[in-house]
């Protein structure tokens, strides 16, 4: 199984993350997906990170600088919560106060459908 499978749903790019420890190692690829999809002006993105138990924070800071980046080109970078990931984590580096987090796949993609003002980071 590849640690990040594409899809395309209703215009949003689906990018899932098949694994269970998102390190050092697997953010360099994620970096270049996002960055690609960013490149070719895509503007809805959801990332599903759900099955992730532990994320280091090298990880997370290429959530939040992909964010950043979307955010700078007029898109959208939604993600599915990690299900079995500290959350108190999450909360402790203010990560949930610059990102689009959602409980579950179909409201981060529904969330297009709602034409919700984008906010500035």
């Amino acid at each position: 199984m590849e640690d990040f499978v594409k899809e395309y749903l209703y215009g949003v790019i689906l990018i899932k993350v098949n694994l269970t420890r998102a390190t050092l190692r697997e953010a360099q690829e994620l970096k270049q997906i996002l960055e690609e999809e960013i490149t070719i002006q895509h503007k809805k993105l959801v990332l599903d990170i759900s099955q992730c138990e532990f994320i280091d924070s090298t990880f997370l800071g290429v959530l939040v600088i992909e964010h950043k980046k979307m955010i700078a080109n007029g898109g959208i970078l939604n993600i599915v919560r990690p299900i079995n990931t500290n959350i108190n984590f999450l909360h402790l580096t203010q990560v949930l106060d610059h990102l689009n987090m959602f409980e579950t796949r179909s409201e981060a993609i529904d969330y297009f459908d709602q034409n919700i003002p984008i906010q500035k980071i």
